[in-house]
Formats: structure tokens, sequence, C-alpha cells
């Protein structure tokens, strides 16, 4: 699994009707949580399933919200995965420190057509990696699902940053080479959908 196996299957998707669906939210959200789960299958189902659309999902698999959703896809799109991991393959496997998350990573890794690592980003903190990934996600999807909030990031890449890169194209000066506009399809239109996991709900943004 490689860069241009992610590279190849993004161009692929946009050459044809598949939905490119990126994945960002709060790491903290209950997996358990039924009427979330309901909220992302329905606006899956909705946006690619009902319309015959292939999906393929952009996903870092964090635990809570990126498990759910990408889990969420594999079941009822049989979406393709593609997974943008903060670091290195074995530091990033370091920080789930929960059996369970741990478990739902590699049960989700294995089944991906393709990962990418994040490249040497200089002096940036184990959170820049992150932000590179975010940055990832927002440059390449036309449907960004964020298990959100609607509070402020908690720390650089967090939630919210993605939410407005992606709706913005405007990142940091250090994801520039990696950041939206750089493999965005013409003329596709983006839409936010916007999960909030206290109330269970879920709404779409058209984005500019």
């Amino acid at each position: 699994m490689d860069m241009n196996a992610a590279e190849h299957g993004i161009s692929t998707c946009q050459g044809s009707d598949a939905l490119v669906i990126g994945v960002t939210g709060h790491r903290t959200v209950d997996p358990g949580d039924h009427r979330v789960n309901r909220a992302i299958r329905r606006e899956l189902y909705q946006l690619a399933c009902a319309r015959g659309r292939g999906a393929l999902v952009l996903c870092s698999l964090a635990q809570g919200a990126d498990q759910m959703v990408a889990s969420a896809a594999l079941e009822i799109c049989r979406a393709r995965l593609i997974v943008p991991l903060p670091a290195q393959l074995p530091a990033y496997r370091s920080d789930f420190t929960s059996p369970p998350a741990r478990f739902g990573f590699e049960h989700l890794f294995a089944r991906a057509s393709a990962m990418v690592a994040a490249p040497d980003l200089g002096n940036a903190s184990r959170e820049g990696g992150y932000a590179w990934a975010g940055a990832w996600i927002a440059a390449r999807a036309d449907v960004l699902v964020a298990v959100w909030d609607g509070g402020p990031a908690r720390g650089e890449g967090g939630t919210a940053d993605v939410v407005r890169w992606f709706l913005s194209l405007e990142v940091p000066q250090v994801f520039q080479g990696f950041g939206p506009g750089a493999r965005r399809r013409r003329g596709a239109a983006r839409l936010l959908v916007h999960v909030d996991p206290a109330k269970g709900s879920a709404r779409r943004l058209t984005a500019g």
C-alpha cells in the first residue's frame, strides 16, 4: 500500500461517478452510540448507496468517529478505503492505548486498498502529523463527514480545523504542498455532512 496506489484510486473515482468521502471527527465519540451510528449510516446510504454510486473513503481510522464512519461505509456501501496515516505505522499503532480501539484499527486497516504515511514535516509537532492527514483528506474529498460537536479544535489539525480547511480550501503554509487544491476534481460540488454527537442528528452544508 503506497502513495501511488492511493492517488491512482482517487483519480479512478474522480473519473467516474464514484463519491470520494473524507472523514474527520472526535476520538471521544462512543462507538456504541446508536443515534450517531444511525445518523452516519443514513447519510452514507442516501449519498452513495441509494444513488447507485461507488464510494471511496479517506480516513485515518483513529478511534471513535473515524472507525464508526469507515465501518459503516465498508458495510453498507462496500466502499474502498484509503488510509492517510499521521505518522509511520509503528508510531501510529502506539497511539491506540485501548484494546478495542487497536483491534478496530487493525481490522479496518487490513481491509484498506492503500495507505499514505505523513511526510517529513521538519520540526512540526506530533499534532502536525494529524494536521497533515486532515489537510490531505480535505484536499481530495467531495464529501466530508464530520462527527463534530461544533466547538473549536482541541489541537492543531483537530476536527474544526479540518472542517474549515475543507470549506475554505486554505491550510497552514507548512501543508501547502499537500493541502487543498492539489487534487481537487474540477467543477465538483463539495458537501459537508455535520453529524452532531450530542444530538445524534446530521445536517448538510454545501461548500462555496
